[in-house]
């Protein structure tokens, strides 16, 4: 006869190994943020944005985004953040500086000549970026980031950051529609280089950094920077435009919802 205290621990025991086997064999989830509603919630600009704004920094001559005061070198807009692609591609150092790492991706190049004459190379180069990422649909996003080196991405105050090399990916939950604040910081060291971010929406949809059958980057509209909103109040971090401005602007059609 099997002893009653002997079946108890032989089941303790199964049941602690099946704990244990589920623990283990548990796929990781991506980290999930919940991000606070936006300034502009439940609306997005009737229009298309242009992208966001960049700065160039150079380390090598000591100059930096995160050092207050420290100038740029050179500015630029960019609709996708796909340098030199985002599809895994790597940029060589010493193939060229800021117009080649961003392989036809960003316009309206601006160089500071009086800081310094434009770099033939992209070692110890620092991009900034910052503007706004409309967000038609409540839900979870997933954003997907290849780096080499540095790379950080701060949405409606969260920010989510990579050292060097390789990719990653993290989902944030968006609770109402609207125009969020973003901004990026990017930092190569030297050797290779890449930077780039895709996302997809809550329906798996890629919306951002995205390729057609052909193989073509495809325009991205969600982006948008200071100068497109000039004239409208700029969402800011943590919590609303005012009441009163919201409803003159949604009164006279400057301000509506993207998509019913």
């Amino acid at each position: 006869m099997k002893s009653p205290h002997g079946v108890g621990v032989r089941r303790a025991l199964g049941a602690l190994v099946v704990l244990v086997t589920t623990v283990i064999v548990a796929p990781l989830t991506q980290a999930q943020n919940l991000i606070p509603p936006s300034e502009s919630e439940g609306s997005v600009p009737d229009f298309a944005g242009t992208g966001l704004s960049g700065l160039y920094y150079d380390n090598s001559a000591g100059y930096s985004g995160t050092v207050g005061g420290s100038p740029a070198e050179a500015s630029f807009t960019s609709s996708n953040l796909c340098f030199p692609d985002c599809q895994g591609g790597s940029f060589n150092d010493g193939n060229g500086g800021l117009v080649a790492f961003t392989n036809g991706n960003a316009t309206n190049f601006t160089f500071f000549t009086q800081i310094e004459q434009p770099r033939t190379t992209w070692d110890s180069s620092e991009i900034d970026m910052s503007g706004y990422i409309a967000i038609t649909t409540p839900g979870i996003y997933t954003f997907n980031i290849n780096r080499d080196d540095n790379f950080s991405l701060t949405i409606g105050g969260v920010t989510n950051s990579y050292g060097c090399c390789g990719n990653g990916s993290f989902q944030d939950q968006f609770t109402a529609a609207g125009l969020y604040r973003i901004s990026t910081l990017f930092q190569e060291s030297g050797g290779g280089s890449d930077m780039s971010l895709s996302v997809t929406d809550p329906n798996g949809n890629c919306i951002i950094g995205c390729y057609d059958p052909n193989n073509n980057l495809e325009p991205n509209d969600l982006f948008y920077s200071d100068t497109d909103l000039q004239g409208a109040p700029a969402p800011v971090i943590g919590g609303g435009w005012p009441a009163m401005v919201v409803a003159g602007l949604m009164a006279v059609g400057v301000v509506r919802r993207r998509y019913a």
